[in-house]
């Protein structure tokens, strides 16, 4: 076995040194590219050059890992699943261990990637020496497709590319991506390590969530040098939900066709391609990792090996790992978990331990991470939510009852409007469409007990959301709802009565009514110039719901007709790559990462060009003058900020700027102002998140010690900053530089 081992790793390194001269020369443009001074398009091409280089890499290894370890009895949308698997997994594995060591950076990115290679490539030669290649394999998928499934297929790729794209040239607009989905990646960049960033003027969860998502969203920072492409970096995992919900469909037994078309209209799901592609949250990103998670666990109680529980152990960590709540929605799989362990425990105890260990071990390595951190700091796990379990009580600041009483607007739902959600409203029409075939179907028997624990997994997803979550946002029901598409898409799939039109019908009323409201909704939140788009703030709750009917009176033909082109480019696009692709699938490789890299360098320049204008629709329009004035005026200072938190602007162009909060007082920034902090709370804070008694002169050595340069002030007309006060008469260490309606910045100087 050592002798394999040792001529494989110098067939590598010895045999193809090649290897080594393509590492060396990667360093180099690294080393030119830090060294470069104008951002220049040549920059920008050779930074996304890197960047598909990384990831091509991570790819190859995953592809490789596949092959050596789940290659055998695995179907191909089971492989694709299983590489996504394991491309997320080695992204959070790298990041974390790069934390350790405070050496998060590109160039050691690359680094760790490239001594993965080697391994991924033994453990490929040692365990699967045959790797045929067959470049049609996955071509064959769409052979038994109808016309009317292939035509929705790409229209539905089509319009998820063209989402995706009027995301790449618009900075991200979400509160919670200004607010820390975004923010926080761009903190880590800069300082090299995963710290937990104070958000004193904004929420009080975000500094303990899970960080998983925001790992994707920092490993597509460090090559480009661009908060442009980690924008759009849950555009994939609308494709990957999709799949998810096919997957969950055949390991439950279900025909062939039922899972084709809920996969299908899944794109078309407003609540999923519009968050996927133009937000850069992690809702969707949840839903895809909780839904492969069920598949892979539904497959691990069926083969029962050690390999199959630990692909699922792999899913459920890097799934809580993105939610706290994330572990109340896994724990419904533990029913499928124990009758795992109990057929292992049947064979022996070894076999026991053997499985319990293939799947703790996974979930603790991508899951465990920010649950151990809030352990250690706060003497509670899911902190800042307040925990008890029998006579234990884990300290919190945030409960059901919190929530209630401050009159929160996602403390209370009626589910009775569920239906008429925006975000789900094709699957509800459907749903009203399908009654007759569902009856047909329930009268016929065409159901079994597969389909009854699914209905009671539905049920069981929404009691823990309605009774169990404090926060109760319709979007964090998209799961189950994909389930019932699921159900719904498999009774009219069966319903023999139901002649084959109608349900082809179906399936397009379904598309067409996805694309509508989906339209409505990307135009209200991106501006009806899709070459400038201007992104706002948009979450798909009952309240927009008139309002997409009233805007959509206000929307052009001519943006209308934008989209409608935008969707039949791209959809034919990929028709025709794909079918160039059956017949030369190396050089339609080619030709297609060239146009990919070249696109993205286009993109990114244009981003920069408009970055700071497109923020002038957006209700926080009123801060754009001070962002761009920043942006403007700045080569790579320390900020501090004072008031609204939506601190992600002020980083700057290719993220130059390190911005941060600086406590007015002594105290660790890590609560909420509006929240009182309990007598046993464990760190050592003071009610208004900065201190009780500002103190002028423990302001300023904070000041010093965190090197300032610049101070932003977010005028508040409830509050009065005792900073700006401190300022205003110090001008031996303060100047005023700017001022508008919506603050002011200041000038620091640490040696007066």
């Amino acid at each position: 076995m050592l002798l394999i081992g040792f001529r494989t790793y110098e067939a590598i390194f010895v045999k193809r040194f090649h290897a080594i001269i393509g590492a060396a020369f990667l360093q180099c443009l690294l080393v030119w590219v830090d060294k470069m001074s104008e951002l220049t398009l040549l920059v920008t091409f050779v930074r996304v050059i890197l960047g598909v280089f990384i990831n091509a890499l991570v790819v190859i290894n995953a592809l490789w890992f596949q092959k050596a370890f789940f290659s055998h009895n695995y179907q191909r949308y089971e492989k694709i699943l299983v590489i996504t698997l394991l491309i997320w997994a080695q992204i959070v594995i790298y990041l974390i261990t790069l934390h350790f060591f405070g050496m998060i950076s590109l160039r050691y990115s690359i680094l760790l990637v490239l001594l993965t290679s080697s391994v991924a490539y033994i453990c490929v030669k040692l365990y699967n020496p045959v790797t045929p290649s067959n470049h049609h394999i996955y071509g064959t998928i769409l052979k038994n497709w109808t016309t009317l499934e292939q035509n929705l297929l790409f229209v539905g790729i089509g319009f998820i590319v063209l989402l995706t794209t009027i995301n790449l040239v618009a900075p991200p607009g979400n509160w919670d991506s200004l607010n820390y989905h975004i923010y926080f990646p761009a903190t880590w960049y800069r300082e090299g390590t995963l710290t937990m960033v104070p958000l004193p003027f904004g929420d009080t969860a975000p500094p303990y969530y899970p960080v998983n998502s925001s790992l994707l969203y920092l490993w597509l920072m460090l090559p480009f040098d661009s908060l442009a492409i980690a924008d759009i970096g849950q555009a994939p995992f609308v494709l990957i939900t999709a799949l998810g919900l096919y997957a969950v469909a055949r390991q439950g037994d279900m025909p062939v066709t039922a899972a084709r078309w809920a996969a299908l209209l899944t794109l078309f799901v407003p609540m999923i391609n519009v968050t996927g592609t133009l937000w850069s949250t992690n809702d969707v990103i949840f839903v895809a990792s909780w839904l492969i998670s069920l598949a892979t666990v539904l497959r691990a109680s069926r083969t029962k090996t050690i390999r199959d529980i630990v692909l699922a152990g792999i899913a459920i960590g890097l799934t809580i790992g993105v939610k706290g709540f994330a572990i109340a929605f896994c724990s419904l799989f533990l029913p499928w978990i124990a009758v795992i362990l109990w057929r292992q425990c049947r064979v022996s105890w070894r076999y026991a331990i053997a499985g319990i260990t293939a799947i703790a071990i996974p979930i603790v390595l991508l899951g465990g991470f920010s649950y151990i951190r809030n352990w250690l700091v706060t003497g509670n796990p899911l902190y800042p939510y307040r925990l008890t379990i029998g006579l234990f009580s884990f300290p919190g600041v945030i409960d059901k009852k919190i929530l209630d009483s401050m009159l929160h607007p996602f403390a209370i739902y009626d589910l009775h409007l569920l239906p008429f959600e925006p975000g789900y409203f094709n699957i509800s029409i459907l749903l009203i469409l399908a009654i007759p075939s569902i009856f047909r179907s329930i009268l016929q028997k065409k159901w079994s007990l597969q389909h009854i624990f699914l209905l009671l997994l539905i049920i069981s997803y929404v009691f823990i959301f309605m009774v169990q979550l404090p926060i109760k946002s319709p979007r964090f029901l998209a799961a189950p709802m994909l389930l019932v598409l699921l159900l719904v898409a498999h009774f009219v799939s069966v319903d023999i009565l139901s002649s084959e039109q109608m349900k082809q019908r179906w399936l397009f009323m379904g598309a067409c009514i996805g694309i509508i409201i989906s339209l409505l909704t990307s135009a209200l939140s991106m501006g009806t110039n899709l070459f400038e788009p201007s992104p706002v703030s948009l979450h798909f709750d009952l309240n927009v719901g008139k309002v997409l009917w009233d805007y959509a009176k206000q929307i052009p033909a001519w943006t209308v007709i934008q989209y409608l082109l935008g969707i039949g480019v791209f959809a034919y696009l990929g028709q025709y790559i794909y079918n160039r692709w059956l017949q030369r699938p190396r050089l339609v490789l080619i030709l297609s990462s060239f146009s990919l890299m070249c696109a993205l360098s286009v993109g990114l320049e244009w981003y920069d060009r408009y970055e700071f204008f497109a923020y002038n629709r957006a209700h926080y329009a009123h801060l754009g003058r001070i962002w761009r004035w920043v942006n403007e005026y700045t080569t790579g200072q320390r900020i501090a900020y004072i008031g609204t938190n939506v601190p992600l602007p002020l980083v700057g162009h290719h993220i130059k700027n390190r911005v941060m909060a600086i406590n007015v007082g002594e105290g660790q920034l890590l609560h909420e102002v509006e929240q009182p902090i309990p007598p046993n709370q464990p760190i050592t804070s003071l009610p208004d998140n900065r201190s009780s008694e500002p103190n002028r002169e423990m302001w300023l050595q904070n000041l010093i010690e965190n090197q300032i340069d610049l101070i932003v002030v977010f005028n508040d007309k409830t509050i009065i900053w005792p900073e700006s006060e401190w300022m205003a008469s110090d001008h031996s260490r303060f100047s005023q530089v700017y001022q508008d309606d919506a603050g002011s910045v200041w000038l620091f100087r640490r040696q007066p």
